[in-house]
């Protein structure tokens, strides 16, 4: 929510989709929130460490991927998508495959 990255903005819209209260989103709170330009981003969200970004931002705070995570990042660009990787203290939560066609 608080990145104003063009991914970012499209992540919050489609998971909107899947709020119940459309008028009153809960969405909770984001503190030190910091963006890393290039890679992602990192904030603590409800006490837990948040790390949203690339490969590299992963591999450079130290988060082991897992081969399940590969491939799917594997496949995604094989597909020409950007693959993100979500992780939640630490460990690899999710991965999310974006794509922008023409």
């Amino acid at each position: 929510m608080n990145s104003e990255h063009p991914l970012a903005t499209a992540i919050v819209t489609y998971a909107k989709k899947f709020v119940e209260d459309k008028e009153n989103p809960a969405w909770p709170e984001a503190q030190d929130f910091i963006s890393i330009t290039g890679n992602g981003v990192k904030a603590i969200v409800q006490n837990k460490e948040i790390i949203v970004g690339n490969k590299s931002l992963m591999l450079e705070q130290n988060i082991a991927i897992p081969a399940g995570a590969e491939d799917i990042l594997a496949q995604a660009e094989g597909m020409a998508q950007t693959g993100i990787l979500v992780s939640i203290d630490r460990e690899v939560a999710g991965v999310l495959a974006i794509s922008d066609p023409l």
